[in-house]
């Protein structure tokens, strides 16, 4: 696998800047939320994401939940009510996102993290929803390994699989593209359960 740090000139622009902005401009235009259209209620991500989190829940026994780019915590009102058991802690690198979330819900837990520099919390799994595909390749491989450093035993996460790798052109305000972490230049292994857009993988089987 390679290491793509070194061709990444000075982290270009910081990724807390870059999404500050994105939430501080409201980019993506949207009434209901700042963290874009993917998270949006009843839309089909976010329904797809309830889904997953329902049979990680029924079918690994996921009992603690750390969502690594949270955002504004739109949809997530819509699962953890159905679940009062489950230990959720919600982390995004923009800490104006944290403070606000930590006013309007008290009683969850949310930090300040940029994963690519640290590793979270040890859970049972590790929910990155729509976070890779806005970071360069050497940031997703960084945020990986920090992943994989907490102990934690499982990560959901969007994947858009069979399509063909290419860098971030432009790590810029909410720029994204297309990122299958299995593929080439990446080489991840595959999921243990998949759907067109999320896999669930064992970190354990990570490098």
């Amino acid at each position: 696998m390679k290491n793509f740090a070194a061709r990444l000139p000075n982290k270009a622009i910081e990724n807390k800047y870059r999404f500050t902005r994105v939430y501080l401009k409201n980019s993506w235009r949207d009434p209901e939320t700042r963290s874009g259209p993917g998270s949006v209620r009843g839309s089909g991500c976010v329904v797809s994401a309830i889904e997953a989190l329902e049979l990680a829940v029924r079918d690994f026994g996921v009992q603690t939940i750390g969502d690594v780019a949270c955002g504004d915590f739109n949809w997530m009102p819509e699962f953890l009510p159905n679940h009062p058991d489950i230990h959720y802690h919600g982390y995004d690198v923009v800490d104006l996102i944290v403070a606000d979330n930590t006013k309007r819900f008290p009683y969850i837990p949310f930090s300040v993290l940029d994963v690519s520099k640290h590793p979270p919390g040890k859970f049972d799994l590790i929910l990155c929803k729509d976070l890779f595909n806005h970071l360069r390749f050497a940031d997703v491989q960084n945020a990986l390994q920090n992943i994989k450093k907490s102990g934690s035993t499982y990560l959901l996460a969007s994947n858009n699989f069979g399509c063909l790798n290419e860098e971030l052109a432009r790590p810029i305000a909410g720029m994204s593209r297309m990122l299958d972490i299995t593929r080439a230049p990446l080489n991840y292994p595959q999921p243990i359960w998949r759907t067109h857009y999320l896999g669930l993988w064992r970190l354990a089987d990570f490098p």
